[in-house]
């Protein structure tokens, strides 16, 4: 008799009689294989059709096989599981993405050492383990909302992988809510702080003022500007070709340099570099082949506004960074550029995603603009 699949009211369970070729005794034989601890019904179903396949494949050959044969990779030790599934996800050139897969995992790995789980099977992993390590992320480690939410994307993706792989039934992170996102303590320069840090940084660190112009006139990112290398840059057309390795969501993306700044590169100190060499490389200078530190720009930023602030030259820097010039860049150009411009230039495909970076100023300059259309009688 063929093994059969048995729903009953407190467990599922597959059925089917064999003899024992090792006693020779006719049995019955009854296996949960785990089906119950798969909430879902519906994959509950799928995963005991998949048993039943395998299983018509094993009882020809005798009773008993060994378990692992059906369960397989659900087997493996759960650590082991999510490093497997990190070096997936890691299969990329980009270090900084390598370097968050493995901090991540290294978190993981020292909060199942707390809890005594290592030797945990990736198939007793389930949603209530996901919820204590990401109260534990909170209480112990004592993370924000947003370092919150980048460690659950992480954790959502690693998961993935393995479900993909039939590691698992379903992914333990998948229900689990990010948290509201806390009101970004970056903001963008007042025309004063603009003209004063802009004016200082253009007069003593050339290519550090570059990457100025091209986070607040190009909207081009930090990580992306370590990428850049002088032929992406088209001289008589002024535009930027971005091709998806240099992208941070890997979609090519061409840029256009604003009329108004395109004499800081249409110059002989920046033309003459070779086409290969990297814009912002290793001191934040071209470089053959060496970008600079993920850092390196903001730091040396963060150096001068301490700077200024000291002299007196500005008073508050609270809030204020190297990526606050995208932020500044954006809110002046919304006056200027339909919304749709703003988000070609910046690379988005949302509006909402385009508008994290705005900023209202207290006054409204369009507003102001607008004559009385009530009556006609010129009041002002």
């Amino acid at each position: 008799m063929p093994a059969r699949l048995v729903k009953a009211k407190d467990r599922w369970y597959i059925l089917w009689y064999q003899t024992d070729s090792s006693t020779n005794e006719f049995k019955r034989i009854k296996k949960t294989y785990n089906l119950n601890r798969i909430p879902n019904k519906k994959i509950r179903e799928q995963r005991a059709k998949e048993l039943l396949q395998k299983l018509s494949k094993l009882i020809p050959h005798g009773f008993p096989f060994i378990d692992e044969q059906l369960e397989g990779e659900m087997l493996t030790p759960l650590m082991e599981a999510v490093n497997i599934a990190s070096k997936i996800r890691c299969q990329t050139d980009r270090k900084r993405t390598i370097g968050m897969y493995e901090s991540v995992c290294n978190v993981f790995e020292g909060y199942l050492d707390k809890r005594g789980l290592k030797n945990l099977r990736v198939l007793d992993f389930g949603h209530k383990g996901a919820i204590d390590f990401m109260d534990y992320l909170v209480i112990e480690r004592k993370i924000g909302n947003r370092t919150y939410n980048n460690y659950l994307i992480r954790m959502r993706s690693i998961f993935n992988a393995l479900l993909e792989r039939e590691y698992i039934y379903q992914n333990p992170f998948s229900k689990i809510k990010k948290k509201e996102k806390t009101a970004k303590e970056r903001r963008t320069f007042t025309e004063a702080e603009k003209k004063v840090v802009a004016k200082y940084i253009s007069e003593n660190d050339e290519w550090l003022f570059l990457s100025i112009v091209l986070l607040y006139a190009c909207f081009i990112r930090p990580a992306e500007m370590r990428r850049l290398r002088f032929k992406n840059f088209d001289f008589k057309r002024g535009l930027i070709h971005m091709p998806s390795p240099l992208t941070k969501n890997k979609k090519p993306r061409t840029v256009t340099i604003p009329s108004g700044y395109l004499h800081y590169f249409r110059n002989e100190k920046f033309t003459n570099y070779p086409a290969n060499y990297l814009i912002f490389g290793a001191k934040v200078k071209p470089h053959s082949s060496k970008a600079c530190g993920h850092n390196t720009m903001n730091y040396r930023h963060g150096k001068i506004l301490n700077k200024l602030q000291k002299l007196g030259l500005i008073e508050d820097i609270k809030g204020l960074s190297l990526y606050s010039w995208k932020d500044t860049g954006i809110t002046d150009a919304a006056s200027e550029v339909s919304l749709i411009d703003l988000m070609r230039q910046a690379g988005h495909q949302d509006p909402k995603q385009t508008m994290i970076y705005y900023n209202n100023r207290q006054v409204n300059e369009g507003m102001k603009k607008i004559g009385n259309q009530l009556l006609d009688d010129n009041a002002e």
